[in-house]
């Protein structure tokens, strides 16, 4: 599952973007109005460690806050994925809210 989702991500980046089932573009950047989460949220919450550190080379926006003010790593924090905090933090200098 994990390498499906790589791949997505990478073709969608390739292609900067893509057409949904109904026509519309697809952004990697793509901010969820509802919440405000971007892809790299959602692969931090899911733990998802390997998404993460493409996302993050490729230029993704790592310091983008949700509604509710939380940066990709404070997700992986919130969810108690530790490995992937530290990844964050060492890797990336990205903030922690502990």
């Amino acid at each position: 599952m994990q390498k499906q989702r790589l791949a997505c991500v990478k073709l969608l980046i390739k292609n900067k973007r893509d057409i949904d089932s109904k026509g519309q573009s697809v952004d990697v950047n793509y901010i969820q109005p509802e919440v405000g989460m971007t892809a790299l949220h959602w692969a931090a919450f899911n733990n998802d460690i390997v998404v993460c550190q493409y996302l993050i080379t490729e230029g993704k926006a790592k310091s983008v806050l949700n509604k509710r003010d939380l940066a990709p790593v404070d997700i992986a924090a919130f969810c108690d994925h530790w490995k992937l905090v530290k990844a964050f933090c060492s890797n990336y200098n990205d903030r922690v809210k502990l």
